[in-house]
């Protein structure tokens, strides 16, 4: 009974961290921030696709994630960044992309709340979904 809830639990977080991290690449996509890597796991990595520009990879230990931004380097951080880096973005725009993350941690749980309390209609799903660009 306990290895089937230590499962759940793991399947849980690996869940949270996926979207938390998916925040982060979304909204970097979406400012034309470069996503180099978009790890789920932490390295060494056993698996890598190249699509585009950004490797997607799985790696060895489950219990993280992240996204490797073109321009997070300490040196690009003073504003010495290129097209496409994170480094010369705009206040505004670094502070979303960092809070997006957040942001999807926190309504994760409360949207699998809410649909098994059956509190959730098509439209706030509709409406959750146009607010990152999908089109329903």
């Amino acid at each position: 009974m306990e290895i089937i809830s230590l499962l759940r639990f793991l399947i849980l977080l690996s869940v949270l961290i996926f979207v938390h991290e998916g925040g982060h690449f979304l909204f970097a996509k979406k400012f034309r921030v470069k996503v180099e890597e978009f790890g789920f796991g932490l390295p060494p990595r056993l698996w890598g696709k190249k699509i585009k520009d950004t490797i997607y990879s799985l790696n060895l230990l489950p219990l993280g994630g992240f996204v490797r931004l073109k321009g997070e380097e300490q040196a690009e951080a003073l504003g010495l960044g290129q097209v496409g880096s994170f480094a010369i973005q705009s206040k505004w725009k670094r502070a979303v992309i960092i809070a997006a993350g957040a942001f999807g941690s926190t309504t994760t749980p409360r949207a699998e709340i809410a649909t098994q309390n059956g509190t959730v209609q098509i439209d706030d799903i509709v409406a959750f979904a146009s607010a990152f660009g999908a089109t329903c």
